[in-house]
């Protein structure tokens, strides 16, 4: 018997800006603010100046922990999951 290898374990992937603004369905400008004025939204890695990536489940985990329903809060500051309504 011998001993097992080394085997490194691939990373999470990195999202881009751009992929995490089509994960929330908003512009990758609204990234910046929610970033900016969200104290609760998922903070980027910084690969390089310039290069912010995110890691998927912290995304998951911050959508998730949103209230639910009801009305957008008002001057909070905070991202909302509810969905858009048709007339």
């Amino acid at each position: 018997m011998g001993s097992k290898p080394n085997i490194i374990e691939p990373l999470a992937p990195l999202l881009t800006k751009q992929q995490v603004a089509a994960f929330l369905n908003v512009r990758p400008w609204t990234v910046d603010r929610f970033r900016r004025d969200d104290k609760c939204f998922p903070q980027p890695r910084w690969l390089s100046d310039g290069t912010p990536r995110w890691l998927p489940h912290e995304l998951h985990n911050g959508v998730n922990s949103r209230n639910r329903g009801g009305g957008a809060p008002r001057g909070s500051g905070t991202i909302t999951t509810t969905a858009p309504t048709t007339a």
